[in-house]
């Protein structure tokens, strides 16, 4: 699922959004908003893992989803 959407959004980013570093601009949502959300998409799964992992308190568990997370990625 994760890798789909990723690439879904990859596939629709087009040329210009690359161009001048537009996704950090003020305006990046306007001027690379492919670009934009792909980030937003990888800073949500990043958010989801970390904060699954961390939040396990047993370290046998935390290491089971560590590596669950890694067969994701």
């Amino acid at each position: 699922y994760i890798t789909y959407r990723d690439f879904k959004i990859f596939c629709d980013i087009q040329p210009d959004e690359l161009i001048g570093l537009k996704w950090t601009k003020n305006a990046k949502f306007e001027l690379a908003p492919k670009v934009t959300e792909l980030i937003e998409c990888f800073n949500q799964t990043a958010m989801w893992i970390s904060s699954s992992i961390v939040s396990e308190r047993d370290l046998r568990r935390r290491c089971q989803k560590l590596s669950s997370a890694m067969d994701l990625l």
